[in-house]
């Protein structure tokens, strides 16, 4: 445990707080626990020892949008969040997010303000980085050479590394699944080390709560990297009652081919948009990775007072590196 990098938290976490201050957005606290896990195919959530079903939030965002809807106006909160199966030097069952919600912003407007917040992080600790804009199409052209509409499934193989290329496992792997695999590892991992990258216009199948764009071929999200590491996860949020309940199902299906447990339709989300969404964006950040950028820490436990114990870290382990809920 160092004491300064501690001390220095606390001094960025008063900055995230006046940030918000200053442009007038409430903070707000919502419970840990749910009645609903992640329905995201590549999360895990974390289940509690009660008599009726619970789990620790993996994100407040369910929560959150139930407020917008009771038309309260931009919100965010900063607390803690929770996750089976995440343990590593970028990754721990337990971490501090940072999520927050802006009416009538396009998805451009909140990448902006992410960068802003992260440049006022940096002052003082560190030379603020410049910033790059790309397609996700653009950045998979750039570094495998290879074009979204014209890539078929067997076009991926070869550029998978040995072993895995000879896996038979890979076998059962879709065309989207090769892709997703392919960008965490080939692509964002060549991302510039002294840029921080804002990859936008994520193909369809990975939209998750995000309008699509008019082309139907892409969605209105956006993923921010400082480097390699990505610290950010923001839509232009789907408003649409019925689109949401269909992609509940098809995560359900997903998770079933995966193997993984059917996660219960979140209610409280469709009754938020059937009582109506307000037009907005939203973002969650994993606020001790860019701490732990700006401080210039190499893991995220150096950033964390204590940090979650084995029992925790060695619950089922599920994919990360792949498309889903900010870190």
């Amino acid at each position: 445990m160092n004491s300064t990098i501690l001390k220095n938290k606390a001094t960025l976490i008063q900055r995230v707080r006046e940030f918000f201050q200053a442009r007038e957005v409430l903070e707000i606290h919502t419970p840990c626990i749910t009645p609903y896990p992640v329905s995201d195919p590549h999360i895990e959530s974390i289940a509690l020892a009660t008599t009726k079903p619970a789990f620790l939030r993996t994100s407040p965002e369910s929560a959150l949008k139930w407020l917008l809807a009771q038309k309260l106006g931009d919100i965010y909160e900063l607390g803690p969040v929770f996750r089976a199966g995440e343990l590593g030097d970028h990754h721990q069952p337990e971490f501090l997010m940072l999520e927050w919600y802006r009416l009538n912003f396009d998805w451009r407007m909140l990448a902006d303000e992410v960068i802003e917040l992260i440049h006022v992080l940096c002052d003082g600790f560190q030379p603020t980085w410049p910033t790059r804009f790309y397609s996700w199409e653009e950045t998979l052209e750039m570094h495998l050479g290879l074009t979204l509409e014209n890539t078929e499934r067997s076009d991926l193989i070869p550029c998978l590394h040995t072993p895995l290329a000879n896996d038979s496992r890979v076998l059962d792997w879709t065309r989207e699944e090769l892709l997703d695999y392919l960008y965490a590892t080939q692509v964002q991992t060549r991302f510039s080390k002294e840029c921080i990258t804002v990859v936008y216009d994520y193909p369809h199948d990975q939209c998750a709560l995000a309008q699509l764009n008019a082309d139907g071929r892409t969605a209105k999200r956006f993923e921010v990297f400082i480097g390699a590491l990505e610290v950010g996860n923001g839509y232009e949020e789907l408003t649409d009652r019925d689109e949401q309940a269909h992609r509940f199902l098809a995560d359900q299906e997903k998770r079933q081919m995966m193997g993984r447990p059917i996660a219960t339709v979140d209610h409280r989300l469709l009754q938020a948009l059937e009582m109506g969404l307000p037009p907005c964006s939203g973002v969650a950040l994993g606020l001790e990775r860019i701490i732990m950028a700006v401080l210039g820490a190499h893991r995220l436990s150096d950033v964390m007072a204590l940090h979650s114990t084995d029992a925790l870290a060695n619950m089922p382990s599920v994919s990360t590196g792949c498309s889903g809920e900010t870190p």
